[in-house]
């Protein structure tokens, strides 16, 4: 079982074209350069579980940050890993078990069976659900979506038209190269909050663009939300909130009803935060998209620290903050990843002043 690829070691954003091949415990991935050949190998067990369906690419990522990746295009590939590495003779080595343990091979059987079923529905119907907002789920039905929530939720708010303007043809020059048509919509609002909603639809409030200073910042912010629309991961929230009415959509056969069971309750997407393992994702993939274009990461560094310092204390509920959660432990797990890093990055004058009608803060000594 051997398919093309494209390998990505993590380091440069070029890829390396590859050949991968399914054996026993591991992955092996082959590419040469000058004629030398290099081979890599995956521990099975360690290939990050997160598998995306973009545009009909597979992709794989391995390894702690920067983390390598493998994009293949071969629609047989999914298959063939999910067969390669699944232990196909558990069920057969269970029963043998509980046969052997007699009455106490029963009881086991039995909280073997309470174990599954609190798992199927807290782990299992929820990541299928989440499976489902990969590969089953057409953009177009994330567009529709989104729209569906933007539109409701800006129908009382006052929207900044000149930043609006001034904020899409920032990102246009940012080079980040989204899979989405991306809108960003600027809204005077006091609320220190950004969004992300399936799509391509990003939202920023006034209240947030007062807190930044540099366009680097800017350019952290934007990359932190792209990487939420980008990696579905509004989409997969709700769809984990429904899983079980998506269950039964999935045994009806009725793909269609999973699609008017998502808009039905869009309204939910109001009241969903992320994980911390989204959160963390979106900070690593937004880091990694400013190193790629040569903009200074500090300014992750600096928009976290902001937020982190503006606490509710003075009666003000900053959103971001509830929907984008322990953000001390966010800006160790940056630091952590610059650590010891050497990095090229390039001053945008051009750049700079795009972003200057955005920013509010113009004093940045205190960081």
């Amino acid at each position: 079982m051997e398919f093309e690829a494209t390998y990505y070691d993590g380091k440069s954003s070029k890829g390396q074209k590859a050949y991968v091949r399914l054996i026993s415990k591991e992955l092996l991935i082959f590419y040469h350069i000058d004629n030398e050949v290099f081979t890599i190998r995956w521990e099975a067990d360690k290939i990050k579980k997160n598998v995306i369906n973009r545009g009909g690419v597979i992709s794989l990522m391995y390894g702690q940050f920067p983390h390598e990746s493998i994009e293949v295009k071969d629609p047989s590939f999914f298959k063939a890993y999910t067969n390669q590495y699944n232990s196909s003779n558990f069920i057969a080595k269970s029963y043998h078990f509980v046969i052997s343990k007699g009455n106490k091979g029963a009881l086991l059987l039995i909280l073997f069976l309470v174990a599954f079923l609190t798992t199927l529905y807290f782990v299992i119907i929820p990541n299928m659900a989440e499976q489902i907002a990969n590969h089953l789920l057409p953009k177009s039905f994330e567009e529709e979506l989104g729209e569906r929530f933007y539109e409701g939720f800006i129908s009382n708010d006052d929207i900044d038209s000149n930043k609006t303007l001034a904020v899409n043809k920032y990102f246009k020059k940012l080079n980040y190269q989204p899979s989405y048509n991306i809108k960003i919509t600027v809204i005077k609002k006091d609320e220190i909050n950004a969004f992300a909603l399936p799509g391509g639809r990003m939202v920023i409030f006034t209240g947030i663009l007062e807190k930044l200073s540099t366009h680097e910042e800017l350019a952290a912010l934007i990359g932190h939300e792209l990487t939420h629309i980008e990696m579905k991961h509004s989409t997969k929230s709700l769809c984990r909130s429904l899983s079980s009415y998506m269950l039964i959509s999935v045994i009806m056969g009725d793909v269609g009803g999973i699609s008017a069971l998502l808009i039905e309750n869009a309204n939910m997407l109001q009241n969903l935060g992320y994980s911390r393992t989204l959160e963390k994702q979106a900070d690593e993939d937004g880091l990694q998209l400013m190193i790629e274009n040569h903009i200074d990461p500090k300014g992750i560094l600096l928009l976290l620290q902001k937020l982190n310092d503006n606490h509710p204390e003075q009666g003000k509920y900053l959103k971001y903050l509830q929907t984008h959660p322990m953000t001390q432990v966010r800006i160790e797990n940056i630091k952590r990843l610059l650590k010891n890093r050497t990095l090229k990055t390039l001053k945008n004058p051009y750049l700079e002043a795009l972003a200057k009608p955005l920013l509010g803060n113009k004093n940045n000594d205190d960081f």
